[in-house]
């Protein structure tokens, strides 16, 4: 995951360099944040969406693609709720 959020940074966004979490980063909106994004990509990447509307479970996602349970929630989840998935499986 780490790796694929990196390479979301260099395909994305010009010059990037250090990221820091700017002390009111709640402010930023997700559509501007480069960690939202590069972290969407790996999601995006390590996760297909095709994928996920087989799973049979979470533990699925974790084991076939390699990630957290944490970085498979959080997708799943922002996917459902953008009306992109929706997979009892995953409830």
């Amino acid at each position: 995951m780490t790796l694929a959020h990196e390479v979301g940074h260099l395909l994305l966004h010009d010059a990037p360099g250090l990221a820091r979490k700017p002390k009111n980063s709640v402010d930023i909106p997700p559509y501007k944040s480069s960690e939202w994004q590069a972290n969407a990509f790996a999601g995006s990447l390590l996760m297909p969406i095709e994928f996920l509307k087989s799973a049979r479970s979470l533990r699925e996602i974790i084991d076939e693609c390699a990630v957290t349970e944490e970085a498979a929630a959080t997708h799943t989840r922002l996917l459902t709720q953008a009306g992109l998935l929706c997979n009892p499986c995953l409830g």
